[in-house]
């Protein structure tokens, strides 16, 4: 946790093909943002960082609060 930003950091099964981040963070969609809204809401954290590692690379995306209005 960075301040207000809390950043998750994931290793994926090699079977799982590299994508971007914002394929990740489209892929994850509403889901995300209805998790995030109310600890965004209350001031607890200002964005969450999301870090994947695939086994030919590399990708993340940051989620932030105006997002999930």
């Amino acid at each position: 946790m960075d301040g207000k930003a809390i950043r998750y950091f994931y290793r994926l099964s090699d079977t799982v093909p590299t994508v971007s981040g914002e394929v990740m963070k489209a892929g994850l969609g509403k889901e995300t943002c209805n998790f995030w809204k109310p600890k965004f809401k209350a001031g607890e954290f200002t964005s969450a960082l999301y870090d994947y590692t695939f086994k030919d690379g590399h990708s993340s995306f940051v989620l932030n609060a105006y997002e999930c209005e």
